[in-house]
């Protein structure tokens, strides 16, 4: 009898061919489980859900500093935040959007862009017209 196990049979049962080219495919397959990240996160919302957002993303989003978004709730410029993770205040981003357009908070898109957005979309308007009247810039 010997002290050493026998290498044909793992903690899994039985190798099907018994030798090393079955534990490493075992092991790949280990490996190729724990390697696999997390599956990332949805990027468009059902109407109404909440999408949690703290400082520095609201920042980020309306393009400003996270110190400017701070000074704001301080002020009470802005709305309350619902809740709070980490200690750290966490807010509701479709009453932020909607608190920054309403406000002028949140700075738009190029307004072109949303012109040919609307062309795809049937818009019979003229949009070479529409540039050709824009103001020249400084």
């Amino acid at each position: 009898m010997s002290l050493w196990p026998d290498r044909s049979v793992s903690s899994h049962g039985p190798r099907p061919d018994g030798g090393p080219a079955a534990h490493q495919a075992d092991l790949d397959r280990c490996r190729a489980e724990r390697d696999n990240g997390p599956v990332p996160r949805r990027t468009t919302q059902a109407p109404g859900e909440s999408v949690p957002v703290g400082a520095a993303e609201i920042a980020a989003r309306l393009g400003v500093r996270p110190q400017t978004v701070h000074t704001w709730r301080h002020r009470k410029l802005m709305p309350e935040p619902r809740w709070t993770v980490s200690g750290q205040p966490a807010w509701d981003w479709p009453e932020i959007e909607a608190w920054a357009r309403r406000t002028g908070r949140l700075r738009e898109g190029d307004v072109h862009v949303a012109l040919l957005e609307l062309e795809g979309v049937g818009w019979e308007g003229n949009l070479d017209e529409l540039r050709s009247h824009r103001a020249s810039r400084r």
